[in-house]
């Protein structure tokens, strides 16, 4: 899958300009003002009413009270299917305290007989906070034959503070604008992660599927709302046995997207068939995914977990070997 498959204004800021040749810098934004828009103007189109940027699921910007998740540094590879084939991995490590993190990803996808190559890196850190990851920074690099990209996000007291692309990404006038609001108490999509993690586990699946991520990838701004649909068990995965939750995720664009255009994002806003399965690691304080499912225009993809190694004060442990 990538990763592996709104959230009276000024005027708006230029564009940047694209890159004339191999040696050219990338671009670099500074994220706007409390009612610039990123981009311009959309041609007549805003997010519905209900793409408006959610902030009660984010701690208050000066909340920096540690976080109660236990110390751990996490291993795991997810294998990645499209159509129930095996197309690639999914390889993910972590490092938590209580007072900070680190994630670094990456993703390698083959399809058509290897005609057809995706190669994906990117990392996260911030400070842990009770009620939820701060992120610091974010780095997203990707290559697939000869093209290629990289997305590099600052961020200060949850809000994007830096934005710098390259190539420049083309002026598109069906993009609805993303403005200063839709950046602020946001997290990166890695920081997700973490955020997820916090989930309290119970015998409820409502207090683990129960919520909305405010999520900004440096080129959209969307959320991720995640209600409970129930519980698996979990019996034939190596040492991790026990109760799965699982949760329907509800994809909602709220800006930088082309809306009405028969795209992806379309067709994932409108999809009920997205799931997540989290499955505690008390050991660790934490819930982490084990399945998730996406269907899309082209067929399901999804990834689940092949390995998983988590190292804690009190010793190492494999939950699949």
């Amino acid at each position: 899958m990538s990763e592996k498959q709104a959230p009276p204004q000024k005027p708006p800021l230029p564009e940047p300009k694209p890159a004339a040749s191999a040696d050219s810098k990338p671009a670099e934004t500074k994220a706007p003002e409390a009612s610039k828009p990123l981009e311009h103007k959309s041609a007549e189109t805003k997010p519905n009413a209900d793409n408006k940027p959610s902030r009660e699921q984010m701690p208050k910007a000066d909340d920096t009270e540690p976080s109660s998740i236990k110390a751990s540094n996490v291993t795991a590879s997810y294998e990645i299917k499209w159509l129930g084939t095996y197309i690639g991995d999914f390889k993910l490590r972590s490092s938590i305290t209580n007072r900070q993190y680190s994630l670094q990803a990456n993703a390698d996808i083959s399809v058509f007989f290897g005609t057809v190559s995706w190669k994906g890196v990117t990392s996260s850190r911030g400070l842990m906070t009770a009620n939820g990851p701060m992120p610091q920074s974010y780095s997203f690099r990707y290559s697939t034959g000869e093209k290629g990209e990289t997305v590099d996000l600052r961020f200060q007291q949850r809000s994007v503070q830096d934005i710098v692309i390259n190539p420049p990404p083309r002026p598109g006038s069906r993009r609805v604008p993303i403005t200063a609001a839709h950046l602020q108490n946001v997290v990166d999509p890695l920081s997700a992660v973490i955020l997820l993690s916090q989930a309290r586990p119970s015998r409820r699946s409502e207090n683990v599927c129960s919520r909305r991520i405010p999520i900004f990838d440096g080129k959209m701004r969307y959320d991720l709302v995640l209600t409970p649909k129930g519980t698996k068990p979990i019996g034939n995965a190596g040492k991790l046995h026990g109760t799965a939750y699982v949760c329907s995720v509800h994809y909602i664009p709220i800006a930088g997207h082309k809306p009405g255009n028969k795209t992806e994002e379309d067709y994932m806003a409108a999809s009920t068939g997205i799931e997540v399965w989290l499955v505690p690691v008390p050991e660790a304080g934490l819930v982490v995914p084990y399945y998730i499912s996406v269907p899309t225009p082209a067929g399901t993809a999804s990834i689940m977990s092949a390995k998983f190694e988590f190292e804690t004060p009190s010793g190492r442990h494999a939950l699949i070997d």
